[in-house]
């Protein structure tokens, strides 16, 4: 998934809005970076179901993706949710799959992921409705 221009702008406004920005030199990447160190909430997904939601820093984001500082690794092609800010409205939630974690300092893991999808307005954790379960399901077994 590929956030548009106007949905990236948006969110790494309000990110930077909550967090601090910090300005990098030009990078060589396939997307761009905002570096807006802000906190926001992570749901890991396991074995189909949103566990309980915890907060992490986000160290990046960019149209396709998001690296987060998190207290603990997590697998590769593992999944979750991320929330983040809008303008107007609730946060957009988005399903993320972990392309890679890597141990920075005392415990703590760099998660880069790449966005899947951006899931609807009010799809929701504990009490995701069996639909929503399966297409989250259907996601990480297909």
């Amino acid at each position: 998934m590929l956030l548009s221009a106007e949905q990236f702008s948006e969110i790494t406004r309000e990110l930077e809005h909550g967090g601090v920005a910090t300005g990098r030199e030009t990078e060589h990447r396939r997307a761009p970076r905002a570096h807006p160190r802000a906190l926001v909430s992570v749901i890991p997904v396991e074995d189909g179901r949103w566990a309980t939601p915890v907060t992490a820093m986000v160290r990046d984001v960019s149209s396709r993706g998001v690296n987060i500082l998190f207290a603990r690794t997590m697998k590769r092609g593992s999944q979750f949710v991320v929330r983040l800010p809008r303008e107007d409205g609730p946060c957009a939630q988005f399903l993320c799959t972990v392309a890679h974690a890597r141990e920075l300092r005392d415990g703590q893991y760099g998660i880069g992921a790449e966005f899947t999808c951006l899931l609807p307005d009010g799809a929701g954790g504990h009490g995701s409705s069996p639909t929503e379960e399966r297409r989250i399901r259907g996601s990480i077994l297909g």
